[in-house]
């Protein structure tokens, strides 16, 4: 996504701050304004927030070359929540391999660029993976896919947690829990 508002190395409003004087081996401590703020409709990716001190270089310094830090950052995009989960079906033997049939969909934002379900079943008060080789089920293709036959291990009256763990191209994860009780 392209943005009229900004461009490469542009002082951010309200960026600027100016210091009357700072004595030779003496530093200062200053606070970014509470009113900075990124430009609207800056394009998601990985960005570098540089403070430089004396751009103009009219201070005479023994070293010229340490008045500029860097801090990386990434600006991501809004990530959708779940909007719903339903249990569809949910069947198998008492013991051995079950299956449950979920169905969910997103809300407004970006769904997630890969998805995985782990189902727990509580077993006494402590929530125990019941997924086969306790690994989760990746869903293929999340931001379209919105409902999974998920394979779980025996499969018995209870209460089972259903956790849905979303990531993004933008190294962020999100996880989803619901809690559902089988008649």
């Amino acid at each position: 996504m392209a943005s009229d508002n900004f461009v490469e190395d542009m002082l951010l409003q309200g960026g600027r701050e100016r210091i009357a004087s700072l004595g030779s081996n003496s530093s200062i401590e200053v606070q970014l304004p509470e009113a900075l703020a990124l430009p609207q409709n800056l394009p998601d990716g990985d960005y570098y927030l540089a403070v430089v001190v004396d751009p103009g270089q009219e201070v005479d310094e023994l070293n010229e070359e340490n008045n500029v830090v860097l801090c990386s950052m990434q600006i991501c995009p809004v990530t959708a929540s779940m909007l719903y989960l339903d249990l569809l079906e949910f069947g198998g033997s008492i013991s051995g391999f079950g299956h449950m049939t979920i169905a969910w969909d997103w809300s407004e934002g970006l769904p997630p660029q890969g998805l995985l379900i782990t189902v727990y079943r509580n077993e006494g008060g402590q929530w125990v993976n019941v997924m086969p080789s306790q690994e989760p089920y990746e869903v293929p293709s999340p931001e379209s896919t919105k409902q999974a036959d998920v394979t779980i291990w025996r499969t018995w009256q209870g209460d089972y947690r259903l956790v849905f763990n979303a990531s993004y191209s933008c190294n962020r994860e999100r996880e989803f829990a619901f809690e559902l009780t089988v008649p």
